[in-house]
């Protein structure tokens, strides 16, 4: 195909400088230079797409997936500056409580701590209502002003490219698919 597309590239070549001032013919071998990119291009990116197939297959080979099809099916494959990438929606995920954080008593939806035995208002908030706290404020203070993160999941996000594993037998079974 690299062969094909150069011979047409030469070809062309010639033909322009060869044809003087014939719009017509300029215009007709501009055409086909397009077209030859346009092929070219289509041709790299299927070139692309079969290493990375077989990248996968090798993959999976090597790992020793009884049906590899129905493996490839599930990955959600994409490439990022270059490099493979898989992405896995069943990484693992932490749930977090929700805590208090120090601010300032100027930031939006600051609640100051008050005193166990006062009456809080509506932008106070108890020291004994202040647990659990995050790791960077372990110890809230009267006149301390904090905010509420509320709970939420915390999911991890691993980014590897070619490169990033070698694959080795640790003995270790996959499902059968």
């Amino acid at each position: 195909m690299k062969t094909q597309v150069a011979d047409r590239d030469k070809r062309l070549e010639t033909l322009k400088a060869s044809a003087g001032d014939n719009e017509t013919l300029k215009q007709q071998i501009a055409d086909l230079q397009a077209e030859n990119t346009k092929v070219k291009e289509t041709h790299e990116s299927e070139m692309n797409q079969l290493k990375v197939d077989f990248a996968v297959e090798k993959a999976l080979t090597g790992a020793k997936a009884k049906n590899i099809k129905a493996v490839k099916a599930l990955l959600d494959l994409y490439t990022w500056n270059g490099k493979l990438v898989v992405i896995d929606d069943d990484l693992p995920t932490v749930s977090q409580e929700g805590f208090y954080i120090k601010v300032k008593s100027t930031d939006e939806g600051a609640l100051e701590v008050v005193a166990n035995t006062a009456a809080a208002t509506a932008k106070q908030v108890k020291m004994e209502d202040v647990i659990p706290v995050a790791d960077s404020y372990t110890a809230p203070t009267v006149g301390d002003y904090v905010v509420f993160v509320d709970a939420f999941t915390e999911y991890m996000t691993y980014i590897m490219g070619n490169g990033a594993f070698s694959f080795e037998d640790t003995g270790a079974k996959l499902k059968n698919i």
